[in-house]
């Protein structure tokens, strides 16, 4: 389902897209690829046919995250919708490996709203080749512990968005190739 943008809604997508870059290439502070990935998120949504706040929100999702940013200045570019969605996605303290941060994380996301799980569903979407790329057994099953766990947990808010219904199969399905390569399944 291609969602036409009209003028208007392509100029604040290219504004949302120039501010990520502006900031990860000044000071973001981490090593992987987060302008394709959020580039790539923020597609996802737009792809899927949800409005524009919440795609550029996902295109802004890391940008609190892994840089300099300032909640004021996404605030005065794209407004308080899109910068409470930014932040409820936002998790400054180091969750890796750390299960109950990670669920901590998540009920974020949820108490925020339905629009924040839809977001946090495009991210996963688009993570899922890292589950493929992972470097050691301990990475790829974190990786695969967190996609579960966000899954579960947000099934009652998104169980109806086709979004999500497609995560879950194209997720169980990388799972189930990556296992059969570890001989784990």
């Amino acid at each position: 389902m291609e969602k036409r943008l009209n003028p208007v809604d392509s100029k604040d997508l290219e504004r949302a897209i120039t501010f990520l870059v502006d900031y990860m290439n000044t000071s973001g502070h981490n090593p992987k690829p987060v302008i394709l990935h959020s580039i790539l998120t923020g597609m996802k949504l737009l792809r899927y046919g949800y409005r524009k706040e919440l795609v550029i929100a996902g295109l802004l999702h890391d940008v609190l995250e892994d840089s300099d940013a300032k909640e004021s200045d996404i605030n005065s570019l794209f407004g308080e919708e899109v910068t409470e969605l930014v932040k409820a996605l936002t998790f400054k303290e180091e969750i890796r490996y750390d299960v109950n941060k990670y669920i901590n994380a998540v009920k974020q996301k949820i108490n925020a709203g339905e629009d924040a799980c839809i977001i946090d569903t495009a991210d996963r979407f688009t993570n899922l080749p890292y589950i493929c790329m992972a470097q050691n057994n301990e990475l790829f099953y974190w990786l695969i512990k967190k996609a579960e766990l966000s899954i579960k947990m947000e099934k009652d808010l998104l169980k109806n968005e086709a979004i999500y219904k497609d995560l879950k199969k194209e997720f169980n399905k990388v799972k189930k190739q990556e296992l059969l390569k570890l001989g784990s399944f």
